[in-house]
């Protein structure tokens, strides 16, 4: 897949977003609410728990005997699977990882890996989902993956690091078992009933960083009536073109950030109000991790387009 710089960087020159239609108009709404509990003082983490709809007094049910088992199913296929991890130390996640047994050259990194977020309309089922979920893709992934499952009620109970082949072998399961999913997150881009987006090159989540973008945009505030969401975003590009006062609260925010921070919130938001349609030729399905770490070690479009280069050189020079 070419990577053109010179049209992303076009595009985000002339950006406009699409506002006359129910999706926009809906997330605007959620803005409106959002200041409505917190105002202008609200900070990012509780509009991120606010987003996710996080509820600690209700637990899922998940117990380290399920986690386990998993393990202990990847153990048994050592032609297929290798270096199998578990991770149930954490408070609000619990994790599961595999690494491919085919040679080191045919692994995928984890940022040419698609994040899928699965949301599930009974928590209590949440364990018997989940395990299912990797069992199967245990049996049919083509390559490594990363599970994690939440421990707490919230919106993106289960989230998912699998390859193309893997996203589909998903979307085939969870088309057959629609009536188990629902609670749509709000600021992420949908593909029927799957969350897609990305790993960031920085370790932060898309999710902390939406709620970043709008605590920021909240800070910049006196009232309600002043919430935009087409301002909120033509901020965010001008921080990254470093076009507004050093002040700003969303110029703090976004001033040094990567390139595939911005790509991802704004092209999540052409998916969600339907400029863009999140087909299999889409950025967010790629395979191709240069992609994604060129855009993550950069601070600009044209760092970007010299990191692509860079790692496509090397890569041809070692094969």
């Amino acid at each position: 897949m070419p990577f053109e710089v010179s049209s992303l960087n076009a595009g985000l020159k002339a950006y406009i977003m699409l506002q006359n239609n129910p999706a926009y108009v809906a997330r605007e709404e959620i803005l409106k609410g959002l200041f409505r509990r917190y105002g202008k003082d609200a900070d990012q983490d509780v509009i991120y728990e606010d987003l996710q709809g996080i509820d600690r007094s209700v637990g899922t049910g998940i117990c380290r005997d399920h986690i386990e088992s998993l393990k202990e199913l990847a153990a048994s296929m050592p032609d297929k699977w290798k270096d199998c991890f578990t991770d149930t130390g954490y408070d609000r996640w619990w994790k599961f990882s595999v690494e491919s047994a085919l040679p080191a050259a045919d692994w995928l990194s984890d940022l040419a890996l698609i994040k899928v977020y699965v949301s599930l309309r009974d928590i209590s089922k949440l364990s018997k989902v989940f395990c299912e979920t990797v069992r199967l893709l245990l049996a049919y992934s083509d390559n490594r993956f990363h599970a994690k499952v939440s421990r707490v009620k919230r919106k993106d109970s289960m989230c998912f690091w699998v390859s193309r082949h893997a996203f589909h072998v998903l979307e085939n399961h969870f088309s057959e078992c629609s009536d188990v999913i629902g609670g749509a997150m709000p600021f992420i881009a949908y593909r029927g009933r799957l969350g897609i987006s990305r790993e960031l090159a920085t370790f932060d989540s898309h999710n902390s960083e939406q709620a970043l973008l709008i605590s920021s945009y909240f800070n910049s505030l006196e009232k309600e009536e002043d919430v935009s969401l087409s301002r909120m975003y033509d901020l965010l590009i001008k921080a990254w073109n470093q076009e507004i006062s050093a002040d700003h609260p969303v110029m703090k925010a976004f001033q040094y950030t990567r390139a595939q921070t911005v790509l991802l919130l704004l092209d999540t938001m052409d998916v969600i109000t339907g400029k863009t349609v999140l087909g299999n030729d889409h950025l967010f399905l790629q395979e191709n991790g240069n992609i994604w770490r060129a855009l993550g070690q950069a601070s600009s479009w044209v760092q970007a387009e010299r990191n692509y280069n860079a790692l496509e050189e090397m890569e041809s020079k070692l094969q």
